[in-house]
């Protein structure tokens, strides 16, 4: 029996905190996932636990019209300006997937990026 091809194309995915390590969801740097153009959700075995999870494909992050990133804390402040000015390589780097998403920062996550002036503040409230 053929299979049915279901196509997906979601409008927001939220990330959990982007990890240390630049990891979003469960993809991890240099996860296989990169190499499966099929399927949409993927079992994946990562470095920390739980071990065995599932993720969204990259491509199902790539394709989405919004995706949310949350970082906080100084230790993310590197990863952060990598995942976002850094050069694209997000098979290293799986944050910049959302390069283009919504970033919302704690002072620490955005201490790099302030250095470099072009960090988005706000409105002042009137």
């Amino acid at each position: 029996k053929p299979r049915k091809r279901i196509t997906l194309a979601p409008r927001v995915i939220e990330a959990s905190e982007v990890g240390i390590d630049g990891h979003i969801g469960s993809l991890f740097p240099n996860s296989p996932a990169f190499g499966d153009s099929e399927r949409l959700v993927l079992p994946v075995d990562v470095p920390q636990k739980p071990r065995k999870r599932i993720t969204l494909a990259p491509r199902v992050i790539e394709a989405s019209e919004v995706v949310i990133v949350f970082a906080s804390g100084r230790e993310k402040a590197a990863v952060v300006e990598r995942a976002l000015r850094g050069p694209l390589d997000p098979r290293a780097l799986p944050a910049q997937l959302a390069r283009n998403g919504v970033w919302m920062l704690d002072r620490g996550a955005a201490m790099s990026l302030e250095r470099g002036g072009s960090i988005l503040r706000p409105p002042a409230a009137s």
